[in-house]
């Protein structure tokens, strides 16, 4: 596709934009404050031995380690925040890649986007670490923006007239739990299930909500998250909201095309958008799966 190879990767690259980063001896709560007072996802590790950076700690990682610690009797032991626990004392190096999800993949760049797309779907990574001609981390460069920068430029990409039928995009088994379940509950099948994200359904079986992996950081380390994670599903999903209704659940039907899907992704700037054909559940689509198609 000649505007992804005419593309660098250094064009979608925001230089004004600061690059948060932390070191090996970092706490778990400098990590998780980092991600949530930044509202991002990841953060790349430097390692002082090499003077180099080898790692990346997201979402994914504290989301593993918080399931394997805390466990199933952490309120019945008496604690209310991370900070209250006495095992949640990891480093940035215990945390590293705990998921085994997010390696750290670089390219120069000055590559070819499409190269970077291509890596990624190799890798199935989320983000590359970008560098300069000397070797040393300038940026990163995420599927989101990469997503974003195909929705602007559409009618290059004969696939994006493309229905999600035609192609079953994202025709898979949706990976669901109960919304009377508890949100650690619901986080430890993301974990068990290495996923990003898991469907919530209603009494019936339908469809009616989503929860991240990002929804982890969304209280605040000292702020009763660690209790809260233990609320059934509607009530954690609604603990920032000024009212008791879920935040819808964002679909995509069988009939969209590949470019409605893409500015839908845009629009809401999410990470997954389930299919549906009325109330069956058909799949979800995910960045990855996006990707996949260029």
């Amino acid at each position: 596709m000649p505007l992804l190879v005419d593309t660098k990767v250094s064009d979608l690259l925001n230089s004004d934009a600061p690059i948060h980063t932390v070191g090996k001896k970092e706490s778990v709560k400098k990590i998780y404050n980092i991600l949530t007072e930044q509202k991002i996802l990841s953060v790349p590790v430097y390692d002082n031995k090499s003077g180099k950076y080898k790692t990346f700690i997201d979402i994914l990682d504290l989301l593993v380690y918080s399931v394997e610690v805390i466990g199933d009797d952490a309120i019945a032991a008496g604690y209310e925040t991370f900070s209250s626990h006495e095992k949640f004392v990891a480093s940035c190096a215990e945390l590293a890649d705990r998921s085994h999800r997010n390696p750290f993949i670089g390219i120069d760049e000055n590559s070819p986007l499409e190269l970077a797309i291509e890596r990624m779907n190799k890798n199935k990574v989320h983000r590359l670490a970008t560098l300069n001609s000397a070797g040393e981390l300038c940026d990163l460069i995420s599927q989101s923006e990469i997503v974003r920068f195909l929705s602007s430029h559409l009618d290059e990409f004969p696939v994006s007239t493309k229905t999600v039928e035609e192609l079953s995009l994202g025709y898979r088994e949706v990976i669901s739990v109960p919304l009377n379940k508890t949100a650690f509950y619901a986080f430890e099948q993301i974990v068990k299930h290495k996923i990003s994200g898991i469907g919530i359904t209603n009494d019936d079986g339908l469809l009616i909500g989503n929860l991240s992996a990002s929804d982890l950081k969304k209280f605040g380390y000292d702020n009763y998250l660690l209790s809260n994670m233990f609320l059934p599903l509607h009530k954690f999903l609604v603990l920032d909201k000024d009212n008791e209704m879920l935040p819808p659940i964002l679909t995509v039907k069988p009939s969209n095309t590949v470019g409605e899907v893409i500015q839908e992704f845009c629009k809401h700037r999410v990470h997954r958008l389930y299919v549906l054909d009325g109330s069956e559940q058909k799949g979800v689509i995910t960045l990855g799966d996006i990707l996949s198609l260029f």
